[in-house]
């Protein structure tokens, strides 16, 4: 039988001695579409960054794809794309470019491309809608342009997981919209997702399961339609509807980097 993509047990999540969020229980199972809501600085951008590695895992039990988190030695089973990112004027790189990185968690950094990893990249590229804008600079692109580059560049490293901390923020409701169609997608097509988000609305037709936190706790788990019968009988469960975390921002940088290596050195 093959194991869950991740499974939470009772755990804790914080920096050095302080926890942020205690006593998460969670099991995502393959396919399954995971929002993760909750107010300003609630831990639930700190569930998925102890997930990431760059959060102290402080107590309970962590598997990601049947393997404890302590013993986990790579990460390159889990696609990422952060809110924060640099895809600036400051870095000259194409859309390509950008997607052709993430096949770098795949391989040794001395091996070259293979006709198989360019295959991978076209595919994500594909998927996001964008391989029109393959050959121009990121720079050029709008700031949800940017951030479905993001998410093929995650697609690019065939995750078993894919994490999104806020794919929707920071952009207009246009560019929302293209996003939740592409989420859609790969929805369809049984990519299991975990969601920190605070526009459950665009995402409402594609998440499976909600999990609510609220003061480093959760407050809430079930389906969209338990959730919107929660919000209707707990009036201030509008507060799981938010705007950007309080909490110290991750960013990723244009690196070629495996996400391990980079985790460890934020860490």
């Amino acid at each position: 039988m093959t194991a869950s993509p991740l499974v939470l047990r009772d755990a804790d999540f914080g920096y050095g001695e302080q926890r942020v969020v205690s006593g998460v229980t969670l099991e995502v199972q393959k396919g399954d579409v995971v929002a993760i809501l909750g107010p300003n600085g609630s831990g639930k951008s700190t569930i998925i960054r102890g997930i990431l590695g760059l959060a102290d895992h402080l107590g309970g039990d962590v598997e990601l794809l049947g393997t404890p988190l302590h013993r986990l030695r790579s990460r390159a089973a889990i696609g990422y794309v952060p809110q924060h990112h640099s895809l600036s004027s400051s870095v000259a790189a194409t859309v390509r470019e950008v997607v052709a990185s993430g096949r770098l968690a795949r391989r040794r950094w001395w091996q070259p491309e293979t006709a198989r990893d360019r295959e991978i990249v076209e595919q994500a590229l594909e998927v996001v809608r964008l391989s029109h804008r393959a050959d121009e600079e990121v720079s050029h692109l709008s700031g949800g342009q940017q951030r479905r580059v993001l998410i093929a560049r995650a697609l690019a490293t065939q995750p078993d997981i894919l994490i999104m901390d806020e794919p929707t923020a920071g952009v207009d409701q246009a560019s929302q919209v293209v996003l939740a169609k592409v989420l859609g997608r790969l929805a369809q097509a049984g990519t299991t997702m975990l969601i920190v988000t605070h526009e459950l609305d665009a995402l409402h037709d594609i998440v499976t399961r909600v999990l609510c936190v609220n003061n480093g706790r959760i407050d809430f788990t079930g389906s969209c339609a338990q959730y919107d019968l929660h919000l209707a009988t707990h009036p201030t469960g509008s507060s799981h509807h938010h705007h950007d975390e309080a909490e110290a921002p991750v960013t990723t940088p244009l690196s070629s980097e495996p996400l391990d290596t980079a985790a460890t050195r934020q860490s």
